[in-house]
């Protein structure tokens, strides 16, 4: 495995290398910029990049990339085969990536109350559907149950918004055993997509960082800070996981501003309707 260029940090306390769970529902949001910006603060600002990244995308794959190494038997295989790998800081990248996604979200003008309301409303709904989906192929043994557990975090706008861009990746990432079985349609995977980007994007957040002036330049300031932060790290997990998996690094640990490949309406017609060619999934 390369060399590591990147800082690294440990967490506050006794940090134990278990991935965190990214709740979103009750998170002290500036209790956690504080927390991440004690690690960024050694950053020389003329490397500090300008954040003009899809947040909410950014945090989606970084949950991906730690669901990823975060296995007990990875963790053991990584400790075998990388024991300089520093772990901590790694296993906290998605707490990083949902306070790099408040943090622009400080920077971006709220939306107004009655389109907030009605889009939270829809997603919802969006949500039952693509959960119900997910369940089907649960009781057929095609998609673990413990890819859902991961979601159902709460009734919050936020956790809306990340159930709905994981629950359509998951049914994006198992499309290909799946084949022409999905009764959701394409145009509603799209609709579960954006409107989940779209509140993660826009909803207000509940607590703000508390910086000494409400300039739009110290906030600008905290957002790319904290995305420096988050580029850095995460390319040491896409280091490790190139190790792990050479040939699937892309899947297990995407790149921060990779999209998933939308589905096609001609692969659809094509795809066996009994889903031959893959056995049951695991997770």
């Amino acid at each position: 495995m390369p060399e590591s260029t990147n800082p690294t940090t440990t967490t506050a306390g006794d940090p134990q290398e278990t991935a965190s769970t990214t709740p979103t529902k009750g998170v002290d949001f500036s209790a956690e910029t504080t927390f991440f910006l004690a690690s960024a603060a050694d950053i020389d600002p003329k490397d500090i990049r300008v954040c003009r990244a899809d947040t909410d995308l950014v945090a989606s794959n970084v949950r991906r990339g730690v669901n990823s190494i975060a296995q007990e038997d990875v963790l053991a295989r990584i400790r075998v085969e990388l024991p300089t790998a520093d772990l901590g800081p790694l296993l906290e990248l998605d707490r990083l990536g949902e306070t790099v996604a408040f943090a622009a979200r400080n920077v971006t003008a709220q939306p107004k109350s009655e389109e907030l309301v009605t889009k939270t409303v829809r997603g919802r709904k969006v949500r039952k559907v693509l959960f119900s989906q997910i369940e089907t192929f649960i009781g057929t043994g095609e998609i673990a149950r413990e890819e859902l557990a991961k979601m159902r975090k709460g009734n919050g706008i936020l956790d809306v918004a990340n159930d709905l861009i994981d629950s359509v990746a998951l049914l994006e990432k198992y499309e290909p055993v799946l084949g022409g079985r999905l009764s959701v349609t394409p145009e509603m995977l799209t609709e579960g997509q954006e409107l989940g980007r779209w509140l993660r994007q826009t909803v207000e957040p509940s607590v703000s960082p508390k910086l000494d002036s409400g300039k739009k330049n110290e906030t600008t300031e905290v957002r790319d800070r904290l995305w420096t932060l988050l580029q850095r790290r995460h390319r040491e997990l896409r280091r490790i996981g190139a190790w792990l998996w050479p040939e699937e690094v892309d899947k297990r640990v995407p790149p921060l501003l990779a999209r998933q490949r939308k589905r096609k309406s001609k692969e659809k017609e094509e795809a066996p309707v009994d889903g031959t060619g893959g056995g049951p999934i695991g997770a």
